[in-house]
């Protein structure tokens, strides 16, 4: 299956910090999910909500993310035949399934040093619904060292078929400022399993990476309903680190997709925490 995706815009600055909020927030919405409202009134994706704020949840309700500072992004699930309750950023409610998703690993112990939900919205400024399941020929997010011999995009096509493609590397956040590299690749991981790219120039940070087909005269066919994914380019002397905690997100965040989480919950936990990585690399 393709995977498809709409986004709704909103209007309202989403760069300021959980803190910069005036008053001061305890959690920004990442996910508004489904049938999540305040006093009747459903969520909006960053909108911002106070420590003492209640939110509601019809029966059956899902895919609520919340980024809450310290304790990272919590994941809510109405499991009652009831409304459910649940105060904002609590890690436990009745009839609610609670899962956290924090961004401690055994060599990152500064986790409050960047905001998670601020640098996600830097990027996706825009709600981001999945509205399938990723299909075996669709690339995957990741983190791409680059070095002398060039980006390694093998890491991102896990699930890509050999053959012959074209790609579209965008900026993040995407708009009218966004540059884009365009650039081939014959992948065969029988030759070269890295997927290794000589793209010169190209300065570390999150890019959209979008797959297609070569076409005459080096044009490139893309599927506009595709969701591109998400990669983070790192240079080689920081790499190390940056992939090791990855790898340790990576493990996190199968547990939750293996609990039932929403192809929507994860892909927004994906760039979430690509985010998270890119803003806290030395020099960005």
């Amino acid at each position: 299956m393709r995977l498809a995706a709409f986004c709704l815009l909103f209007s309202l600055p989403l760069t300021k910090s959980l803190s910069q909020e005036a008053g001061g927030s305890a959690a920004a919405v990442i996910n508004p999910g489904i049938s999540w409202s305040i006093g009747n009134k459903p969520l909006e994706f960053g909108q911002h909500l106070r420590a003492v704020t209640e939110i509601t949840g019809a029966p059956l309700s899902k895919d609520l993310v919340l980024g809450c500072g310290k304790d990272g992004l919590l994941i809510y699930v109405c499991t009652g035949k009831d409304d459910c309750h649940v105060p904002v950023c609590s890690k436990r409610a009745k009839d609610v399934k609670i899962q956290q998703f924090d961004f401690a690993t055994g060599t990152r112990k500064d986790i409050e040093s960047v905001d998670a939900a601020t640098g996600y919205f830097k990027r996706q400024s825009k709600m981001l619904a999945v509205l399938a399941v990723r299909g075996d020929a669709d690339m995957n997010a990741a983190v791409l060292l680059d070095n002398g011999a060039g980006v390694h995009l093998g890491p991102a096509m896990k699930r890509v078929l050999e053959g012959q493609y074209c790609f579209r590397l965008t900026t993040l956040p995407a708009g009218s400022s966004a540059t884009t590299r365009n650039f081939t690749l014959n992948w065969d991981r029988g030759v070269e399993s890295e997927g290794i790219v000589s793209l010169p120039g190209l300065k570390p940070g999150i890019y959209s990476v979008e797959k297609g087909t070569p076409g005459n005269e080096a044009s490139c066919s893309f599927d506009a309903d595709a969701l591109p994914a998400w990669v983070l380019v790192v240079p080689d002397a920081q790499f190390a680190k940056v992939d090791a905690d990855w790898r340790s997100y990576s493990a996190k965040l199968n547990e939750i997709e293996d609990s039932g989480a929403s192809p929507s919950v994860m892909a927004t936990l994906r760039r979430a925490a690509l985010s998270y990585l890119a803003d806290s690399l030395v020099g960005r």
